[in-house]
C-alpha cells in the first residue's frame, strides 16, 4: 500500500528519512496541528484558523481530486488536469500545484513518493465533508 513508504511522526520525535518522502514532527512545522476544512459540497472551499484561502481553478482541482481519491499518481492528476498540454509542461504545473498547496496550507499535507505516487497525508489535520 501506497502509505507504507512513509513515517508518520508525534510531536517528540525528531526527523526521520524513510522511503523517498521526510516527515518533519508536528512541533516544528508551521501551522501543522491547526485544523484545515475542505468543504466539497456545495461551493468548494478550503478553511484554515478562519482563513478562506483560494487556489488558481486547476490547484484547487488538484486538492479537491486528492481529498476524495487519498492517493494518486502523478500521470493520473497531469491527465485530469493538463491533459491537453505537453507531458514536460503538465508536470511542471503539477509541481507548481503541489508548491501552492503546501506554502498556504501545511508543508506535510502531501506526500510524495519518488516521481511517481502523491497522497493526502493521513496525520495532517485535515476535515472533508467527503465520505466513501
Amino acid at each position: 500500500k501506497f502509505f507504507g513508504r512513509f513515517v508518520y511522526l508525534k510531536a517528540e520525535e525528531t526527523s526521520i528519512r524513510e522511503g523517498t518522502a521526510a516527515v518533519r514532527p508536528q512541533a516544528k512545522v508551521r501551522g501543522y496541528g491547526e485544523k484545515i476544512e475542505i468543504r466539497l459540497f456545495g461551493t468548494p472551499a478550503i478553511l484554515q484558523t478562519g482563513n478562506r484561502w483560494a487556489f488558481h481553478i486547476k490547484g484547487g482541482g488538484f486538492l479537491y481530486y486528492l481529498c476524495v481519491k487519498k492517493e494518486i499518481t502523478r500521470e493520473e492528476a497531469i491527465c485530469l488536469l493538463w491533459g491537453d498540454e505537453d507531458e514536460a509542461s503538465g508536470r511542471k504545473k503539477l509541481r507548481d500545484a503541489i508548491y501552492q498547496v503546501r506554502k498556504k496550507l501545511d508543508k506535510d499535507i502531501i506526500l510524495t513518493a519518488g516521481h511517481t505516487g502523491i497522497a493526502l497525508n493521513p496525520a495532517c489535520p485535515v476535515s472533508i465533508d467527503w465520505i466513501m
